[in-house]
């Protein structure tokens, strides 16, 4: 359902000098808002403070540099969805 936020996992190795997430719509006529959040290795638990990119915009970007190593859910809200909608995937 379009309507409801869509979760990604990501392991994030130790010694890792950056981490990027970027959202980018094909539809840009959208509001979409990406979040960035450590978990657990369940990735079911949150374990610290969410990093969020929410602009007026459907494309989003969270940069994180020298991030801990560990789990993180990026997490897709459909804040305005545009009409039609489309599946969301992870590549």
């Amino acid at each position: 359902d379009y309507d409801d936020e869509v979760y990604f996992c990501f392991l994030v190795d130790e010694g890792s000098r950056a981490a990027r997430f970027d959202l980018e719509a094909s539809d840009d006529t959208g509001d979409l808002d990406l979040m960035v959040i450590p978990v657990d290795d369940t990735c079911s638990e949150q374990t610290g403070t969410e990093l969020l990119s929410a602009t007026s915009s459907a494309d989003e970007q969270v940069t994180m540099l020298d991030p801990a190593p560990g789990w993180y859910v990026a997490a897709v809200d459909p804040y305005r969805a545009p009409d039609g909608g489309g599946p969301l995937r992870d590549r």
